[in-house]
């Protein structure tokens, strides 16, 4: 509670409330109601003790590595459908479409396609299924 006390007389010596606008005041409400909220909804999560953390940084970081892939393929079939629109462009005699940025749409697209590939076919080969990416070996 004394840590919440400081941060509130912090905030307000910092913003100065006592001469700020309404405006910069309600601000300033509205960001230790969310700081206090925050604080209150974490407060279960800190009495799992140690192994309960881990657990919960595992899960993040599984679910991080399965964005980062699906993301890399949606990102990379963007690209690849640019690229076909820029052939598309340069079929229709549009001056400013070089051959250069064609290439490396395609290709770019192609690559960032690839990475999930190389992924799920390492993780399929290793024994594992689509669901076990990003996941920690467990011997």
């Amino acid at each position: 509670m004394q840590m919440i006390k400081h941060t509130v007389e912090y905030v307000q010596a910092a913003v100065g409330c006592a001469s700020a606008s309404w405006a910069k005041q309600r601000s300033v409400r509205a960001a230790l109601v969310a700081l206090l909220g925050a604080s209150i909804w974490s407060a279960p999560a800190g009495a799992q003790g140690i192994p309960g953390m881990l657990q919960g940084v595992s899960e993040a970081v599984t679910a991080g590595i399965d964005f980062v892939i699906l993301l890399a393929l949606f990102i990379g079939i963007a690209a690849i459908l640019y690229g076909l629109k820029l052939i598309w462009d340069k079929s229709n005699d549009r001056a400013d479409v070089k051959t250069g940025s064609i290439v490396m749409s395609l290709v770019g697209g192609a690559l960032l396609c690839v990475i999930w590939l190389v992924v799920t076919v390492l993780v399929e080969t290793a024994g594992g299924s689509a669901g076990d990416i990003g996941r920690a070996a467990q011997y």
